[in-house]
């Protein structure tokens, strides 16, 4: 290659041929880390590769209320979907605010137009109004100024939640959960 890796990438993807030792998994990535490994076909599943790559974005795995790792099918970080032909779901509500994504509060750099950010905390505020835009029609956003796709709900814990509207179509159409 001529140079160390991750080199001029920001991900790389191992691809092993096989499974050699302890077989319990089809991919892993590190949170904040540069490279994903796959063993066998799961390198094709693309359910399986958002999953890993957003391990290198700095997502853990996502878990619903009954506090189990991998419970939380609202999104890729909770249980991906294992399949090649399958994968038209996105991360839920509050990985996209971690990432900034659809106008949440993470560290990019990048100017973004449909930027919005929202917060509500129920201790100061009993009941609040909002206009959300979902997933799906997050391209169609073209109000002014935007209409946030993620709220965050603060709570003045160390427990917020995050809304958003995450209807099973476009991008999002084999989200069972939505």
């Amino acid at each position: 290659l001529g140079f160390d890796l991750p080199g001029p990438f920001h991900n790389v993807m191992y691809i092993l041929e096989g499974c050699y030792i302890d077989c319990g998994w089809e991919a892993y990535a590190y949170v904040g880390g540069w490279n994903s490994v796959y063993q066998g076909v799961s390198y094709a599943a693309v359910g399986v590769q958002v999953h890993e790559i957003g391990h290198n974005y700095g997502l853990a795995h996502s878990g619903g209320l009954d506090g189990a790792e991998y419970s939380d099918h609202t999104g890729m970080m909770g249980n991906p979907l294992f399949y090649d032909e399958v994968g038209k779901m996105c991360f839920n509500a509050a990985k996209n605010w971690q990432l900034s994504w659809y106008g949440g509060v993470g560290d990019s750099p990048d100017p973004n137009p449909y930027k919005v950010t929202v917060e509500v905390n129920p201790l100061l505020s009993f009941s609040s109004t909002f206009t959300l835009v979902g997933i799906a029609e997050f391209d169609k956003n073209v109000a002014q100024p935007p209409v946030p796709v993620v709220i965050k709900l603060e709570t003045g814990t160390d427990q917020d939640y995050f809304l958003a509207f995450n209807r099973a179509t476009g991008p999002n159409a084999e989200n069972v959960e939505a």
